[in-house]
């Protein structure tokens, strides 16, 4: 474990145990510092809830929310091309990452901003899909997970621009 992951725990934790959206510090409540977002921290905070506080708990978010990434990459590429091009696509991600630490399952076991991020936006273009073949009104939960996933980490702001 490191820092930034201890940041977004102890926050999780006193939000789980407590009730209160902020550390421990001194043995008083504080004010959140510099934690991941609500939409990461949340999740953690109901690991924990569910199955008591721990590392393993809080990294268990960020590999649910790979498997929701990969997922959606598949279902998107597969309905936009077809089976093999998902397949593919599931493959350049995992056998060519652009530097060894940021493999995704690298990232994603550790309670980082990143891996939620992805599946958040990866979500707001299934939705546009959906909307787009369907009724408008899915688009209405394609914004609502943009503006998460802005909201959880601001790197994903390029892909407006």
């Amino acid at each position: 474990m490191w820092w930034d992951e201890g940041w977004t725990l102890s926050v999780a934790r006193t939000w789980a145990e407590r009730g209160f959206y902020g550390r421990v510090l001194e043995g008083q409540l504080a004010p959140p510092g510099l934690e991941a977002a609500m939409s990461v921290t949340g999740p953690v905070a109901l690991s924990f809830r569910l199955f008591g506080v721990g590392l393993w708990q809080g990294r268990l978010v960020g590999i649910l929310f790979l498997a929701l990434a990969f997922a959606l990459l598949y279902s998107l590429a597969q309905r936009l091309f077809n089976r093999r091009v998902a397949l593919a696509t599931l493959a350049v991600l995992l056998l060519t990452p652009m530097h060894p630490q940021l493999h995704p399952l690298l990232m994603a076991r550790q309670v980082l901003a990143e891996t939620p991020m992805f599946a958040y936006l990866l979500l707001g273009y299934f939705f546009l899909l959906f909307g787009l073949e369907r009724s408008r009104w899915w688009l209405v939960l394609a914004a609502f997970f943009w503006g998460v996933g802005l909201i959880t980490k601001a790197q994903a702001l390029p892909f407006w621009l």
